[in-house]
């Protein structure tokens, strides 16, 4: 009877071990309290700076706190979390244009980014230009995201993300919030995780950082 008790035990406690792992998040992105390993180029959709051309976003925002996005394309229809997150975020830098105003952007992770620089052996013409077809598609889907958002820049990079940032390729979404290149934040999700109160999180978490920078 007291080996069946302690079975009974041990199940419960591996079962609610799952559950608390299953939350949704996943390790990914660099850690609270380190510093960005870096710049890095991403092709730029909008903004009034390098629009359509590769440009570093670490470096176009300086010292200023950021909350930086890396994402997944989602299936079509479904986005609207992580569009109420860039749209939450659209909002806060809106809030924030005083003091050391916040930044924002989503860098949307995508095998459709491949081009001669990041797949060099590729030597087929007609693959090429598959590629270059898949890019120009990509660019206009994203095109679309774009234009529903005012002051969150959106740009796109291969699949595998920057170098040296760690972000898991189990992440859908991978949120990065620092100042001063330090990481303050950082909220991950595996695919379809991400809530609106998530994006609410997010948001209010930021908003009380800068609340204490105010002069």
């Amino acid at each position: 009877m007291r080996a069946l008790v302690l079975l009974a035990i041990a199940s419960l406690l591996v079962a609610g071990a799952a559950l608390a792992q299953d939350d949704g998040q996943v390790q990914s992105g660099i850690k609270v309290g380190e510093v960005l390993p870096g710049p890095f180029d991403a092709v730029v959709i909008n903004g009034k700076v390098a629009k359509d051309r590769q440009h570093c976003l670490v470096t176009e925002f300086g010292l200023a706190p950021v909350v930086m996005v890396f994402a997944r394309e989602p299936a079509d229809g479904k986005d609207e979390n992580l569009m109420a997150l860039l749209a939450k975020l659209d909002e806060a830098v809106s809030r924030h244009k005083g003091y050391e105003g916040l930044a924002s952007c989503v860098i949307f992770l995508s095998p459709y980014a491949q081009n001669s620089t990041t797949n060099a052996g590729e030597a087929d013409p007609n693959k090429l230009v598959e590629e270059a077809l898949k890019r120009t598609e990509l660019a206009k889907r994203l095109e679309q995201r774009a234009d529903k958002l005012k002051n969150v820049v959106v740009a796109f990079m291969n699949a595998d993300g920057p170098k040296d940032y760690q972000i898991s390729p189990k992440a859908e979404v991978t949120a990065l919030f620092y100042l001063k290149h330090k990481v303050l934040g950082n909220y991950a999700f595996a695919s379809g995780r991400i809530t609106t109160e998530d994006a609410d999180r997010i948001c209010t978490a930021v908003d009380k950082e800068l609340a204490k920078k105010q002069p």
